[in-house]
């Protein structure tokens, strides 16, 4: 739609707009919420984009990219242990998402948890 393709181009602010009027033709819609938040997110405004990804997560449990995107934003925001909470999630499904374990890393030890940080330094690949 008209909102992806103005995020694709780097016009966020247009995009937020085109997915609020879609979203009034269709508030169910998981994936105009989870695009918008990304929107939102771009334009480093993490509260609005968690609300977003809160809805998308609400109408498609399965999506972890929604989960992943939340946990960024949380973790923008200092929300340290609900960022954990996100990446757990993400890396319950796919263990091998390497950017949702080294931010799970990140936030780990950002509470001072320095062994649940060093175990997901361990074993991420080599730089």
């Amino acid at each position: 739609g008209e909102g992806v393709r103005l995020a694709a181009i780097g016009d966020y602010e247009a995009a937020i707009l085109s997915f609020d009027e879609a979203l009034k033709l269709n508030s169910e819609a998981a994936f105009v919420y989870k695009q918008r938040g990304a929107a939102y997110q771009a334009t480093g405004d993490h509260a609005a984009a968690i609300s977003d990804f809160d809805a998308a997560i609400r109408l498609n449990s399965e999506d972890m990219n929604a989960y992943y995107r939340r946990g960024v934003s949380n973790q923008a925001l200092e929300n340290h242990a609900a960022a954990i909470a996100d990446f757990d999630a993400v890396l319950a499904v796919d263990p091998e998402f390497i950017d949702a374990q080294s931010r799970r890393a990140a936030a780990q030890e950002a509470l001072g948890n320095d062994g649940a940080a060093a175990g997901d330094k361990a074993s991420l690949p080599p730089n």
